[in-house]
Order: structure tokens, then sequence, then C-alpha cells
């Protein structure tokens, strides 16, 4: 398991990470299962946008996508619009949703979410916290050099 499936290494680190402080995650398989009988695969069980990981933690409904260690951006490709687009609408609807590689930066977001005064500082921690993608750098960058 070490190489094959970096994603589920996070997945294990996040879980423990959820249970010494306080949250109740449930793990969500979006796959698709192959039918040897009808020789292809058949339809997912749960939506493909829904994120890996979804629960409550201090009575706030919890959505977390993973992604393996370094690979946070990936959220901006293509393939990823559609969990994305979902993660934003969780935040816009007051939920704690994020994309995460490690328990580190878990917990840092969870400190900031936590001391944020209320729900507007709250969805802005989580916005701003989203990967940007190379574009969006690009343009920051530009405009703070004018």
């Amino acid at each position: 398991m070490t190489n094959a499936k970096p994603e589920k290494l996070v997945e294990v680190e996040i879980l423990a990470f959820g249970k010494r402080h306080g949250f109740d995650l449930t793990v969500v398989d979006t796959s698709a299962v192959w039918n040897p009988q009808a020789n292809r695969y058949l339809s997912r069980m749960a939506s493909e946008s829904l994120p890996d990981l979804i629960g409550n933690w201090n009575s706030v409904s919890v959505w977390i996508e993973l992604k393996a260690r370094g690979c946070r951006s990936v959220i901006n490709s293509k393939a990823c619009s559609h969990q994305l687009q979902f993660i934003i609408r969780k935040i816009n609807q007051g939920c704690f949703a994020c994309v995460t590689d490690s328990s580190e930066h878990l917990n840092q977001l969870c400190m900031k979410f936590k001391n944020a005064k209320d729900l507007a500082e709250r969805r802005a921690v989580l916005m701003n916290d989203l990967p940007r993608n190379r574009q969006e750098l690009a343009l920051e960058r530009a405009a703070k050099v004018k």
C-alpha cells in the first residue's frame, strides 16, 4: 500500500486526526464496480462529486476531498472540476469543506476555522485555502507588481 495508493495513506492519516479531534467521519467510495458477468463497470453507488470523507465536527457538516501528499492543486484540473465546485457549494452553505493532503494542513485549517469570528470569516478562511491554479497565481503576482 506504500506507493500503490498514496491517497489512501492520506485517508488513514486524516481519519486518525479526525478521531483525535472530535470529527465524526465516514469514508465515501465513489468508484465504479467491475461486473465480470456484464463485462463492464457498473454505475457508482454515490455521485463522483462527493468528497472522500463526510461527517460532522462541532455540529458543523464536514466535507473533505483527499489528495495525495503535495497534490492538492490537482483539484484545479478539468477532471476534478466537479469536485471543486461541490466543495465551493458546501463552503457557501456554511459547511467545513476543504481539499487536503495531510493532517498538518488540516490542523492549520481547523485552527483558522475555529478562530474565525463569524460565518463570513469562516467562509473566507476556507475559500482562501482552496488551491489556486497557475493562471490565478500569475494574475495575483502581476497585480502585486503594479
